[in-house]
């Protein structure tokens, strides 16, 4: 978009076989009160209606900040549901049902049964979680966002860990151990800023899966076993 000579906003957009996906909008900030991001995206949307494109993805939004809702502005958008493997309508989401809070609720309900047990555990977020995406080195992740880190201990050279999957609607019991080269995917000093209380801050590897089923109470008898 111009004015006169003068470029004001610009974006990007990928387009595959019948769907595009919006990636970077830029404007002039002395145009901000004119909402040139969003127009753009429009304009987007408009080419791949003159496109036969049928799907446009605007991008991610974050339920509780506020900082992305500009892409629900675009019309009656949808989110995809892992359980049910299908497209829903965005206004029915409910707050309780986004994944990763199903997936916290769940393992600090085993954490609870856990303590009942004498099993020390622990419930962490794992921004790590995406590494298979963006990593060049072929090892099989662990690749869920909330873990249950399970007899937490610093000497140990392998974690056991539980994820809540939301597609099974189970939890699966791993055995992981810590990519050793870190430093060569991650800046280290991000990983230093974490707080140990709320984030793990090890790359981890699943070197094998040990249990599933969709009981808190099976799950944590396994466990309380293993630690005996």
């Amino acid at each position: 978009m111009y004015e006169g000579d003068k470029l004001i906003a610009a974006s990007f957009f990928d387009i595959g076989k019948n769907t595009a996906a919006s990636i970077l909008g830029m404007y002039d900030p002395d145009y901000q009160h004119y909402s040139l991001g969003f127009y753009t995206m429009l304009l987007e949307i408009h080419y791949c209606q003159q496109a036969g494109i049928p799907y446009y993805y605007p991008g991610y939004v974050v339920p509780g900040y506020s900082r992305f809702d500009y892409k629900l502005r675009i019309g009656e958008v949808e989110y995809y549901d892992l359980r049910t493997a299908n497209w829903q309508p965005f206004r029915e989401l409910h707050p309780g049902d986004i994944p990763i809070e199903t997936m916290r609720r769940r393992l600090e309900a085993l954490q609870s049964e856990l303590g009942n047990l004498q099993v020390p555990s622990k419930v962490l977020y794992y921004p790590l979680f995406e590494a298979n995406l963006f990593s060049f080195w072929r090892a099989a992740y662990f690749d869920y966002p909330v873990l249950l880190h399970c007899y937490p201990t610093a000497a140990a050279h392998y974690s056991y860990i539980v994820a809540y999957d939301v597609r099974e609607e189970a939890y699966v019991l791993f055995k992981c151990s810590p990519f050793e080269d870190v430093q060569v995917l991650i800046n280290e000093a991000y990983l230093m800023r974490l707080d140990r209380d709320r984030y793990f801050a090890k790359l981890l590897v699943v070197d094998q899966k040990l249990w599933q089923t969709n009981a808190a109470k099976e799950i944590a008898g396994i466990l309380r076993m293993m630690s005996t």
